[in-house]
Formats: C-alpha cells, structure tokens, sequence
C-alpha cells in the first residue's frame, strides 16, 4: 500500500492503491510492455475528430500534456478512483509531408504504459484518439492542446444516493404499469398448502425443570409473567420480549429462555419452514405446568401469501401461486435478472452492492423478485461501503454499512435496501464486498452458496478475507461494456468460485492453464504467471 498526492479538478485528494497477490506474485509487477500493447490500444481507439479540444467537465481529470510534435508524457498518479475514459488528443497539421503522427502517438502511448502498468493489465475505459482540425500552421498549433486528458469517476454524495433512489422507484412504477398493460399473460394458480404450527423439542415438564435449574433471582414474584418468542424457519430464538414491568427479573429470565426453548421448525407451509412469532405464559412459582404456548403468529407478510387462516386446531393454507413469467421478455432488463433467469439457481443468500451507479441493477433484482422469484424467503445483505464513512476511516473487515433482511416480498427487500442505500454516499472505488458476505454467511448458516451482485469496475478491498468463507461463490459482474475486470477473473480463479455477465457463465476457471487464452464477449484473456492479462483489441 502507497499514498499519494495529486491535483484533480475539484482539488487535492489523498489516494491509495493495493494490488491484489496473485498467488505468490504480485498483479502489480511491471508486466512486460511492447510496441504490440500500444499498437493495441491506438488500434481498437475510438477516432474523433473536432475543431478544438476542449475537456469534458462532467468528470474529474488530469491532463498528461506533451509539446506539440514531442513524444513527452509525464507519470500518471495512481488513485483509486476509476478511470472511465483517456483522450489521446493531437493536431492534424504538419508542415512536413513525411511526419508520421501515428508514429509520434504509438511512442506517446508507449510511454504512458511503461509508467502505469495498471492501464495496461486492466483497460476498463473508453480510448478517444481526437484529432484536431482548427489550426492551419505550425505557430497556432501550439497553442492547442497535446497529449493525453485521463478522467475518473467522481466521488458520489448523498445527494446522488436520493437521485438514485428515485430512478429506482421510477423502473419499479413502471414494471407495474407494464404488468397491468400485459395482464392477460399473468397466470394464477390457487392450491392449498399444509400448514403446521412449530413443535417443541423438550415435553412442558423439562423445560420448566430446566428453568427451575437455571433461574436464581432472589427476588420472590408470584404470579403469570408474559412473553414473545421469534423464532427463525429452524425454530431457534431470535428474539425474546417479557411483557410488563412487574416481573422484577426480565433481563435474567430473557436469557435463560433464549437457552433452553427449543422447536423444531417454524412454522411449516407444505415443504418449507418460516419464522413465527410464539406467544408464551410462566406461572411462577415454578412447577411442571408452569409454560404455556397458547399463539402463533407468522408474519403478515406470510400471511398475506399464503392467505394463513388460524383455526381452533392449528392453521390453514393456500398458495396463490401468481406467474410473472410470460411477461419477463417484456420488461426493461439488465445482467443481474438475465443471469438469475437463465441459470435458475436456488441460492437463498444474496450478497448486494448497493453503492453509487449500482441502481439500474439493483432495480434489475427487484424487477427479478417482483416477476421470476420464489416464494421461498432468501437472505438478502446489501452493502453500501461504511455508510459515508471517511476513506481513512476504513479498516479492513470492520468498513460497515452493511444490513441484512430475510424475505420473498420485493416490497419488503426494496424497504431495507433503500435504508441502506440512505446511510451511504461517496467514497473510494474499493468496497467491502467480503466483509458482506462473511456478515451473510453468519446470518445464514444453513446457505452453502451465496449469490454476490457486484460492480466489475470496483474490486473489493477486502478479497484476502475470502479464505475465511467456505461456500460457493457465483458473482454477478455488472457492468462490462469493456470486458471483465481482470481482478475478479483472477480472484475467481484462485478461489474457485464462478463469474457471470449477461452473455457468459465462468464456471470452471481452474481449467485454464497458463498461455491459454479465453475469448469472452469478443475480448481475449491470456494467462500468465502473473495472471490473467487482458489484450486491448476487441
């Protein structure tokens, strides 16, 4: 890790880099440079031409510039903001008929390259050659501008995140005028469903001797004290309220709840099992019919859809099964529902960038929840990198801003992602996208997979914690208009986990051998021993 200094547009910024190790080697060594990289990059360019350069003000930049007819170029800055295009600019007027600009400009691109290898390992940027029309001889040709602009990213605000916010609810609107415009193709199917409220473990009797094992207040009560238990879909105690402020024991009673009421399941609606809310009593003092459960209570978002019906004997179910599914090829779409549709996984862990620029795909995975999702509740983590947390105040594993809702209602999932998305603003590219996963895997044990959605254009800070998760991993690269983020191939590569856009399925990197070359959505990737290097033409 390095700092340094350097003047952008908007003032002076403090920036860092760190190289991602590529098993013993370093991504960040110098790799080899050629004539043939320049050669590359000058030929897959975008031509402009115009009468006078002027630089695009809309991003901040940094002007690399040369003497007119020199090929000199001063050393870019590293920063952690993303590069999102580099205007080579030159003028077209020479006063000699043998001088060969493509020559003069191959030397340039040479040199730019020789002094930042990381815009040749990882070109995910728009390569402008502009050539200058509006100068007529050598004396005004000095006054225009030579040499390279490179422009980055700008940090985003809060205010940004409300902006984004709104595009969002404004997709999501129209999802459901186009639902409502197409609604002769949504199919709806009613069929019941068993429903079983949750069992205990243990008899009435052991648990209450167990509670007369364990409890120790000194303080006498007599009386009915009582209580709620949440439990999650295997029936564990997430949460324990005591009712009233009589009871003079509340946080020592709470804790030994937690410890020995046990259930089976939740409460289970035909295969699958739900969190419940159980309404419990304790007569004190304590004998063996002290416990009673008398009610159960599941979500009213369960309730609603599964049309829950309590009865005297426990409850009833019917499942509204309403299909979406004709109407998906209708809908605006981007790589994220394109992925989940087209592979159909069952993951119920879903690890989700929500920083700035991510909404056209975090709208997508609404979209997805809202037309193509399960009725089976999945874990959604949404992460926003430190919840505007300053750079520096950044520490690796604990960055933050991080929340987590278990749900099947896109409702439901799009509430708790805007708060996340609230509590976020600007920042550097790097996120945290390990410390979310991990914080999902703790939220949900029983997932042996995990579904992230991330921006291929910010690689996480945090990849070294990757080997304190054990699943599988699929990632969602969104975001590849210029070819996917060497980073994340090689990270993928190393950990075994699988990449996807929305042309590709990377399932099985550790298949490629070192020379090999992919070709994916016309770019080539050529591994090397220090990993896979991305070729510049398309």
């Amino acid at each position: 890790m390095f700092q340094l200094l350097f003047p952008v547009r908007h003032g002076i910024h403090r920036v860092s880099y760190q190289w991602l190790l590529f098993g013993v080697l370093s991504l960040g060594q110098v790799v080899q440079l050629s004539a043939q990289d320049a050669e590359q990059l000058l030929s897959g360019a975008i031509d402009v031409t115009i009468e006078q350069y002027q630089p695009d003000q809309r991003y901040d930049n940094i002007v690399l510039g040369s003497s007119y007819g020199s090929d000199s170029i001063r050393r870019l800055p590293v920063t952690s903001q993303r590069i999102v295009k580099i205007d080579l600019v030159y003028t077209a007027f020479s006063e000699d008929p043998l001088f060969d600009q493509r020559q003069l400009d191959l030397r340039r691109i040479e040199r730019l390259l020789a002094s930042n290898p990381q815009l040749e390992a990882n070109p995910l940027y728009d390569f402008r050659y502009i050539q200058q029309t509006g100068c007529r001889n050598a004396q005004d040709c000095l006054e225009f501008f030579h040499g390279f602009v490179v422009y980055y990213d700008r940090f985003y605000t809060k205010e940004d995140t409300r902006a984004e916010i709104d595009s969002i609810q404004q997709e999501l609107s129209e999802l459901e005028l186009r639902i409502f415009e197409l609604d002769s193709l949504v199919k709806v199917e009613e069929r019941k469903v068993s429903c079983e409220y949750p069992q205990l473990l243990a008899s009435m009797e052991h648990i209450a001797g167990k509670l007369k094992e364990f409890y120790s207040c000194t303080e006498k009560f007599t009386g009915e004290v009582f209580f709620n238990a949440l439990l999650d879909e295997k029936g564990r105690p997430q949460k324990i309220d005591i009712r009233g402020r009589r009871f003079p024991c509340q946080k020592e009673l709470t804790a030994i709840l937690r410890h020995i009421l046990r259930w089976r399941t939740g409460i289970e609606l035909g295969s699958d099992a739900f969190p419940v809310t159980v309404h419990g009593s304790i007569k004190f003092p304590i004998r063996d019919d002290s416990f009673s459960f008398y009610r159960y209570d599941p979500s009213a978002e369960l309730v609603e859809q599964f049309q829950i019906q309590q009865t005297k004997d426990g409850c009833l179910g019917v499942n509204m099964d309403t299909s979406y599914v004709e109407i998906f090829p209708y809908i605006k779409k981007t790589e994220v529902s394109t992925v989940l549709e087209r592979n159909e996984w069952d993951d119920r862990l879903f690890i989700v960038d929500v920083t700035a620029s991510m909404f056209p795909y975090t709208a997508d995975l609404l979209k997805w929840m809202k037309v193509l999702g399960s009725n089976v509740p999945k874990h959604f983590v949404f992460f926003n990198d430190g919840d505007d947390k300053p750079n520096k105040a950044k520490r690796l594993g604990n960055v933050g801003g991080i929340d987590w809702v278990q749900t099947m209602d896109y409702k439901v999932a799009r509430q708790k992602m805007f708060e996340v998305m609230r509590r976020g603003g600007g920042g550097d590219t790097p996120e945290n996208n390990i410390e979310a996963l991990l914080y999902g895997a703790d939220k949900a044990p029983e997932a042996a997979s995990a579904v992230m959605i991330a921006d291929n254009q910010a690689f996480p800070r945090d990849a070294r914690l990757a080997e304190r998760y054990e699943g599988e991993l699929k990632i969602i690269l969104c975001g590849t208009p210029h070819g996917i983020n060497t980073d994340y191939l090689n990270f993928a590569y190393l950990r075994g986990y699988s990449l996807h856009t929305g042309e590709t399925d990377l399932t099985d990197l550790k298949s490629v051998r070192q020379g090999q070359v992919l070709t994916i959505e016309g770019y080539n990737y050529r591994l090397t021993a220090q990993g896979f290097k991305k070729e510049f033409i398309q």
